[in-house]
């Protein structure tokens, strides 16, 4: 076995992108054209905006895995395209940490004195995140924003009791995403990536306690995230934001004591 069962489940996620029971798109009404290109507009004004690039914070990790909830607090650095996460247990020791960027990622278990390598399009990768998921794409969701590039917004609407307003957008990676937000605030409240050769929606990411009404590029508090590969729903919540100024590379990179095994896995 290459991992444990924990660190299967939520491993390579790092982030920890967890299944759960199955959700469907919503029905959504139609705007007229000229309401729907105002919204339209409105949500390029917002997503196209310039952020900070870098996150450093604390966060707690829950799990909940058919009935029993597994809880870590640990430190969380993103930015532009890559991302760390270490747990600590609850005296402050250090239990596993995932780091990824495009090129690879490795998870570490500290308590097995283990690590586990690869490149991040490995098929190991593939079946706990939808095949064409970057950390780029990690580290925008895990800021509560989108990526502006090869993005088309197919279609705008409310919501079947009246909230507004949705945004089906297409980036060219086989899904089809779901964009609920509020253009009042620049708020994504949810973000549904459906996958429409199985029907199903393989990533929910759900959004709220942003951290200050008003402000732009607002960071969301709550992040609970589900979909249909795998039994389980995660839950981060941010806990104190150290910093959103570029980190240093060394920040991200791994180093393990000699006597750790590295086992590198496809």
């Amino acid at each position: 076995m290459i991992f444990s069962t924990i660190y299967r489940t939520i491993g390579l996620c790092g982030v920890i992108f967890l299944g759960g029971c199955v959700a469907k798109t919503p029905a959504l009404i139609p705007l007229s054209p000229m309401e729907a290109r105002s919204r339209e507009e409105a949500f390029h004004d917002i997503v196209e905006q310039t952020c900070p690039v870098a996150v450093d914070a604390d966060i707690r990790l829950r799990y909940n895995l058919m009935g029993k909830e597994l809880s870590w607090p640990g430190t969380l650095q993103m930015q532009e395209d890559r991302f760390i996460y270490r747990a600590i247990d609850p005296l402050g020791r250090p239990l596993f940490m995932v780091s990824a960027n495009d090129a690879g990622f490795t998870l570490v278990e500290n308590q097995d004195a283990m690590a586990y390598s690869g490149e991040w399009d490995c098929g190991l990768r593939h079946r706990y995140l939808p095949g064409k998921i970057k950390p780029k794409d990690v580290v925008l969701w895990l800021s509560g924003r989108l990526s502006t590039v090869d993005m088309s917004i197919r279609r705008v609407g409310m919501g079947s009791e009246g909230d507004c307003c949705w945004f089906v957008v297409d980036y060219n990676d086989s899904m089809t995403h779901y964009v609920h937000m509020d253009l009042a605030t620049g708020q994504v409240s949810r973000h549904l990536l459906y996958d429409a050769t199985k029907d199903e929606i393989e990533l929910e990411i759900g959004y709220s306690n942003y951290s200050v009404e008003g402000e732009s590029c607002q960071l969301p508090g709550k992040i609970i995230l589900t979909g249909s590969g795998l039994t389980g729903e995660a839950v981060i919540s941010l806990e104190r934001v150290y910093s959103r100024k570029k980190l240093p590379e060394k920040v991200f990179r791994v180093v393990l004591p000699e006597y750790f095994q590295v086992e590198e896995v496809k």
